[in-house]
């Protein structure tokens, strides 16, 4: 399938370095388009740059802060048995 060139620059981005940058007029944000990438099988082949820039405290800290709020929003969430089952009811 023949693809945009600039689709392309985009995939070849993330895939040497892991970055993403979203135009403002773009469909998704940049996170929307690394979960985009990597449900297509496209990995990085190395990390964000930005990984060099901070202290290794730093970055433990930013992992754990991410994890909490995952956590959190997961700790809200209905099981999934449940889920479905009013998903179920309710169609």
């Amino acid at each position: 399938m023949t693809i945009f060139d600039s689709l392309q620059h985009k995939i070849d981005v993330f895939r040497t370095t892991g970055k993403v940058h979203a135009a403002v007029e773009s469909l998704f944000l940049d996170v929307a388009w690394q979960q985009v990438m990597i449900g297509q099988g496209i990995i990085p082949s190395d990390y964000h740059p930005l990984a060099d820039a901070m202290e290794a405290s730093q970055l433990s800290e930013y992992h754990r802060n991410i994890k909490a709020i995952i956590n959190q929003v997961v700790a809200k969430l209905p099981e999934h048995r449940r889920f479905i089952d009013q998903f179920h009811i309710a169609n």
